[in-house]
């Protein structure tokens, strides 16, 4: 699967990029830090994006809110260290199919990008 990951720390999309290449069969197919390159990913036609809620220029919520209004189906799944069930709560609201805290649900975010088919 085509993976699309927003993430505003230099170092650790680095690192999740690496780990999704190593540990799956899935291609990341473009990172961004900042809200704004929503606009590119009809270019990149991700299967699945996976966003962090801290983001340059705005929120992994807007990210989300941006998903709800494309016509081309994606999964959308938050991996963020602000896993409060408020947080969780809002991002399923806005179409998240799957949340996972980066710090301690690390290893259940690499099992469900296995469970998953390597295309679609």
């Amino acid at each position: 699967m085509r993976i699309f990951l927003f993430e505003d720390n230099t170092e650790v999309g680095i690192a999740v990029r690496d780990a999704i290449h190593r540990e799956t069969k899935h291609l990341v197919v473009g990172m961004a830090q900042s809200v704004d390159a929503t606009a590119q990913l009809d270019r990149f036609q991700p299967d699945i994006v996976v966003t962090d809620l801290d983001l340059m220029g705005g929120s992994g919520f807007d990210v989300l809110s941006s998903l709800l209004k494309r016509t081309m189906p994606v999964v959308a799944v938050v991996l963020s260290n602000h896993s409060a069930d408020t947080f969780r709560s809002r991002a399923e609201a806005l179409g998240a199919r799957h949340f996972f805290d980066k710090s301690f649900e690390w290893e259940k975010f690499l099992e469900f990008l296995r469970s998953l088919p390597p295309s679609v």
